[in-house]
């Protein structure tokens, strides 16, 4: 059973991929409060994305619980003690997930995909709520093919979201997977469209605002391996820069970036085999220049999938095999990437981050856990202070290792 799960987990964080590109700090005006919530139903839930908005918190992921179809995109307002406020589910006959979310104002957009409706066989897919989740409008992107969004942002005249997209390549039968960049208006009108890449595979998966434009992370198929690629365009989308970095014998990705005052900072992680992943972290100057990488983890799996912080002091999240167990996971650091402190989260079976905010007091993260709950998984959210505990008020099942 574990080893099935494992499997599982493995194929979620790698091809289901959501993170959002996270703020220096998100501010909040209530005090960070101890919680540790398992969300969901009978049957698989999880969180994708995590959102600080309305003095609380909006968690972004899927639900096979009480599901129109085989999986709904879910959505839960929680308050800044970490009750539910509402809680929605969001699909039709077949397959729908969200993969990100951006606060607009007193609005939310959600990207993802939907196998519902749309030109393809899964079309990417933008939602915009009000404060109460109701839909304000719903569509979709895409070609005839297989398409994602994987991360969205809210600027004061549009979103703008990132993902995969396939393209017919000349010459090829096979169409390619290509790094998707599309601009909307705040209507979801498309202002413009962009495919990225060459005759090879590549993906977007974190989109931020940069110096002129826009700076995205992913990966780019070289050879037979891929390595991390970010991208920075202008409010056009033409390519002002773009770096490529990575192991010349295994694969790398870029999962998340966020922006600093003196450049940005990448996460991802370095695949040398099926059960031996490595967690890194990078530094790129304003124009893309890598100035330095270090890696964490073990000899075992371990990958990291957001990045958040500020004043020097930066996290990032993820999950780690290195207990014999899967569990979330987060590391503090210093402005070079010196570690400050590494903690696990978890319990006896799955669990694992995908998102972390900076808050006022600490942080927060969500994710999914095996280990508690009412399903086969459930959406996870939990408060850790700056040491790096966890803030529970009933810490039952849960570990904090060092």
């Amino acid at each position: 059973m574990f080893h099935h799960r494992f499997l599982c987990l493995i194929f979620t964080l790698i091809l289901v991929t959501a993170c959002t590109p996270t703020p220096f700090v998100t501010h909040q005006a209530k005090p960070l409060m101890p919680f540790d919530k398992a969300l969901g139903g009978k049957l698989a839930d999880q969180s994708y994305d995590l959102v600080v908005a309305d003095g609380g918190y909006v968690l972004a992921g899927s639900s096979h619980s009480n599901s129109a179809g085989e999986s709904d995109a879910l959505v839960i307002k929680l308050n800044h003690t970490g009750e539910v406020v509402w809680r929605k589910t969001l699909g039709q006959a077949k397959w729908e997930n969200s993969e990100s979310i951006a606060v607009d104002g007193s609005h939310y957009v959600i990207a993802g995909r939907t196998w519902s409706k749309g030109a393809g066989r899964s079309d990417g897919w933008l939602v915009k709520i009000d404060a109460a989740g109701n839909v304000i409008w719903d569509k979709t992107f895409g070609t005839p093919s297989w398409d994602v969004m994987t991360s969205v942002i809210s600027t004061q005249e549009a979103y703008v979201a990132t993902g995969r997209t396939y393209q017919k390549v000349e010459g090829k039968e096979d169409e390619q997977a290509n790094l998707w960049l599309i601009k909307v208006n705040k209507n979801g009108e498309v202002i413009w469209n962009k495919s990225l890449g060459g005759e090879q595979s590549e993906v977007g998966y974190s989109v931020i605002v940069g110096d002129f434009g826009y700076v995205v992370a992913g990966r780019h198929q070289v050879s037979d391996d891929s390595d991390a690629w970010i991208i920075g365009v202008d409010e056009a989308s033409n390519v002002l820069w773009q770096t490529s970095f990575g192991d010349n014998t295994h694969d790398d990705l870029a999962k998340d970036i966020m922006r600093i005052d003196d450049g940005y900072l990448v996460t991802g992680w370095t695949q040398k085999s099926d059960t031996d992943h490595d967690a890194w972290l990078a530094k790129l100057d304003n124009q893309g220049k890598l100035l330095w990488r270090k890696s964490f983890g073990s000899k075992r799996w371990d990958q990291t999938a957001a990045v958040s912080g500020a004043d020097n002091r930066y996290v990032i999240a993820g999950t780690t095999n290195k207990n014999g167990s899967l569990d979330g996971w987060v590391i503090k650091v210093d402005a070079s990437g010196n570690v400050i402190w590494d903690k696990t989260f978890g319990d006896e079976d799955i669990d694992g981050f995908q998102s972390i905010v900076a808050v006022a007091g600490g942080y927060v993260a969500s994710g999914l856990t095996w280990s508690k709950g009412s399903g086969y998984s459930d959406a996870w959210i939990v408060s850790i202070n700056d040491d790096g505990e966890l803030l529970s008020a009933n810490p039952q099942g849960n570990n904090a290792n060092d």
